[in-house]
């Protein structure tokens, strides 16, 4: 979901449920059974608790929508499928793509030449 109204709204209204069942249930003496409770509470609310409007479970509804799937060529592809992003030289020749962090695969040195690299790598 983007960000919409509407998605801050059903995200409030889950804290919501939350914060009322979190007081019901006071009986948490550690962070780790607080955050055994949050799961349990997470499945429960999506996966046992039929919604409202539709009567049916948050996750059956989700499982039974179709999904994006890439396509290539007009033929859907496995999300699983590894797709390699070579590059081509205005000669033709190929060589491998450059990951974000700037290292080609299977190689130990780094396309940074000594300037900084981005965060994250």
């Amino acid at each position: 979901m983007g960000p919409r109204p509407q998605t801050q709204g059903k995200i409030e209204r889950y804290h919501q449920t939350l914060k009322k069942w979190l007081a019901l249930h006071d009986e948490f003496d550690s962070i780790d059974t607080l955050q055994a409770g949050v799961d349990f509470l997470a499945g429960y609310y999506n996966e046992v608790r039929p919604h409202q409007a539709h009567g049916r479970t948050p996750l059956s509804v989700y499982n039974e929508r179709d999904k994006a799937t890439p396509v290539i060529d007009g033929q859907p592809v496995s999300p699983t499928t590894n797709v390699r992003r070579d590059r081509v030289d205005k000669t033709g020749s190929t060589r491998p793509a450059r990951s974000p962090c700037g290292t080609v695969p299977g190689s130990t040195t780094s396309g940074w030449g000594g300037r900084q690299r981005p965060s994250g790598c």
